[in-house]
């Protein structure tokens, strides 16, 4: 039945729907602007600065905390297991980029 009670929350609940699609819109900007220049990723690729910290790594260079995450740790495994090249270098750039893209196509879909 339309009532204003029942106008009012429809408006509600469309104000709340587009302003959560105009942030998941930012992010996926700031995901591809990420992509598209390899400085910032090479800042994004924590592990390198966990080298002499306590953190527990894994013969991967990925933290334990990072693998045993719900969201990532299955991914990740995933990705270790597909790939029998070890993350060096360049390398490092080319694999992370690959797993922000994966994740980026994801959630476009």
């Amino acid at each position: 039945m339309i009532s204003s009670p029942n106008l009012d929350r429809v408006r509600k609940l469309k104000s709340s729907m587009t302003r959560l699609t105009n942030r998941a819109q930012k992010v996926r900007d700031e995901l591809e602007q990420l992509l598209d220049d390899d400085n910032d990723v090479v800042d994004l690729y924590l592990s390198r600065k966990l080298v002499g910290s306590s953190s527990p790594v894994c013969g991967s260079g990925a933290p334990i905390w990072f693998l045993n995450s719900p969201t990532v740790g299955p991914k990740a495994s995933r990705t270790r297991r597909a790939s029998a090249t070890t993350m060096q270098g360049e390398n490092d750039v080319e694999d992370l980029e690959m797993l922000l893209e994966a994740q980026y196509c994801y959630y476009l879909v």
